[in-house]
């Protein structure tokens, strides 16, 4: 009898029942994790980088000798021209293929401008003066510490404003500003018309957008 039990007790040994209420959790199955995945990696945009780099660049760049006096003309001199930058040239919708016509003037200590708007030039007609704050016509000039355009303004309004920067190119951002017989100071915030002037090449003033001839004067202009 007692060889008998001995297979039967090595097997209770072997095989131990679980006590009551034990849990016995069956061994994990082993599952083979899959392969990372790998997103597509964009190539990167030379001319892009480009931009952003000239860009930047811009930013960074000091502003024009003479902008921290702030003014740009008072014309008490007689002369055509500015305390800093490229100074004042005739502009009109004759550079894009137009057919309206200006002159300048100063007189009386101001700056006259005659406008004669080619009524088949609208509705991109434009007439006016152009000043250029880089060293150079059309070079672009950092006015970010001075954005806000200050101008003494009278005559057949609205005066025209229009900012031109390199990175629109030969397409200005415009807005108008009334005006009226007597003398006003109006200001114009730049930035608000090209997000952060860094890059500006011209600030254009001149007569109405509209059909027939316009006399604006301008005088005592300012950037702060």
């Amino acid at each position: 009898m007692r060889r008998a039990c001995l297979p039967l007790v090595m097997m209770l040994a072997c095989n131990p029942k679980p006590q009551d209420g034990a849990r016995v959790d069956p061994e994990p199955a082993t599952v083979d994790a899959p392969p990372p995945s790998e997103e597509p990696v964009e190539p990167e945009d030379p001319e892009a980088a480009e931009r952003e780099e000239a860009r930047q660049r811009a930013r960074n760049a000091p502003p024009p000798a003479g902008l921290a006096a702030g003014l740009v003309s008072d014309f008490e001199g007689g002369q055509l021209g500015s305390e800093f930058g490229a100074g004042w040239q005739k502009g009109s919708d004759e550079m894009t293929g137009g057919s309206s016509t200006v002159e300048l003037e100063v007189t009386d200590g101001a700056l006259r401008i005659d406008g004669t708007i080619d009524e088949g030039s609208l509705p991109d007609a434009w007439a006016g003066a152009m000043f250029f704050p880089g060293d150079q016509a059309m070079r672009p000039a950092n006015l970010r510490d001075k954005p806000t355009l200050v101008v003494q303004a009278r005559g057949d309004g609205p005066l025209m404003v229009k900012i031109f920067s390199e990175r629109n190119g030969t397409t200005p951002v415009t807005t108008s500003v009334e005006i009226g017989e007597d003398w006003g100071r109006y200001e114009v915030d730049m930035s608000t018309l090209v997000d952060e002037p860094y890059d500006v090449t011209a600030i254009f003033l001149g007569v109405p957008a509209q059909a027939g001839s316009w006399t604006v004067w301008i005088d005592d202009v300012r950037l702060r």
